[in-house]
């Protein structure tokens, strides 16, 4: 994950998430592009964001695997 001086500091990432969680209807989907003119950073940085956590996510149902509990 970067760090935060590759956040744009007003937050805009945030709030652009916000804005395209609230105007997007259920089953549509954006591309990295979209998501990152609406974000305010670069789709390479959306791409950075998208595979750390998948990584988290796989991480986690490995764990989850290997404790028996899925």
């Amino acid at each position: 994950m970067p760090g935060n001086e590759a956040l744009p500091p007003d937050g805009s990432i945030d709030a652009g998430l916000i804005v395209l969680e609230t105007v997007t209807p259920r089953g549509a989907s954006w591309t990295q592009e979209e998501i990152a003119i609406a974000c305010g950073c670069s789709r390479g940085y959306i791409w950075l964001l998208e595979k750390t956590a998948m990584q988290k996510i796989r991480k986690r149902f490995q764990r989850l695997r290997e404790e028996g509990r899925i």
